[in-house]
Formats: structure tokens, C-alpha cells, sequence
């Protein structure tokens, strides 16, 4: 989809990285409703703190890549 989208999601699992000493966050995500698992590469300022496994989740998305991801 080429529009801006918001999806509900279950968090599946979190792992922290850096680039260049930026904090960055590499997500994995199961959309409501679907068995597969997406992935997204976002900065910290665009998740909530502490992601874990298990958390509900609204993914926002432009163009089928996330964005930002929220608790829900």
C-alpha cells in the first residue's frame, strides 16, 4: 500500500543496536490476522522504551515499511 497505514501487531521480539553511537532498535512483529513475522529497523525516537516480546503494538507504516511502532 502507497498510503500511510496503522496496523495493530503483537511484538515477537526486540534487539538493540548502533550505528555510528545512535541507538537503534531492530523489531519483529506479527501483524493481527497474519502468521507472518515483519520485521522493521527503526531509531529509538521512534519506538516506545523497553520494547518486549509480547507487547500489543500499533505499527505505523508508509509505503509497507514501519515507521514508528507505539504500545497500543
Amino acid at each position: 500500500m502507497l498510503l500511510p497505514e496503522t496496523v495493530s501487531g503483537v511484538l515477537v521480539e526486540a534487539r538493540r543496536y548502533d550505528i555510528h553511537d545512535q541507538a537503534n532498535w531492530q523489531l519483529f512483529y506479527r501483524v493481527e490476522g497474519r502468521d507472518e513475522i515483519e520485521e522493521a529497523r527503526l531509531a529509538v525516537a521512534s519506538c516506545y522504551p523497553d520494547p518486549a516480546r509480547g507487547d500489543a503494538v500499533v505499527i505505523a507504516r508508509v509505503m509497507g515499511e514501519a515507521v514508528e511502532i507505539r504500545r497500543a
